[in-house]
């Protein structure tokens, strides 16, 4: 019966029983105190748990938009290369290609243009999703999307 008694407390109370109805007023007052900590307690996890699935949802949105805008970027950074750059390089050149010099020079070309597009900002987001690799780390992720843009548009990817 002792288990059940602060379910029986909140029953009343809940119900709206008072010392009129047999019920020992300073019961009910010290359940309300009892319980006003308590519930108290509650609505502060609750708001916690709140704010940190909110958290979560603009965490995974930022990440997906930066991964987004650093893979447009790339791609728009190693079209742009193919198309000026290295378009000039294979007319002037006798066999229509480029020199593995010459490719160096467009990929370095190419990624000097992705970071010029994402911007400090843009950089430093990329950077913190990476893992907080620094400048080589961000390096190495531009370069692989800008040879898998080079890639897709030679037809090379499926």
């Amino acid at each position: 019966m002792i288990r059940f008694a602060p379910i029986l407390l909140l029953a009343l109370i809940l119900t709206g029983c008072s010392s009129d109805d047999g019920v020992p007023g300073y019961l009910v007052d010290w359940l309300v105190v009892l319980l006003a900590p308590v519930a108290t307690a509650a609505v502060a996890l609750a708001g916690r748990a709140v704010q940190r699935y909110v958290e979560t949802l603009t965490r995974s949105a930022m990440v997906r938009e930066t991964l987004i805008r650093a893979s447009t970027v790339a791609g728009l950074a190693a079209l742009e290369v193919a198309s000026v750059f290295t378009a000039a390089i294979k007319t002037a050149s006798e066999d229509g290609s480029l020199t593995p010099a010459e490719g160096r020079q467009a990929l370095n070309l190419a990624l000097a243009k992705a970071r010029e597009y994402l911007g400090p900002k843009g950089l430093a987001a990329l950077d913190e999703i990476l893992g907080r690799g620094g400048d080589q780390a961000v390096d190495r992720y531009l370069i692989a999307l800008i040879e898998a843009a080079l890639a897709a548009e030679k037809g090379q990817l499926k």
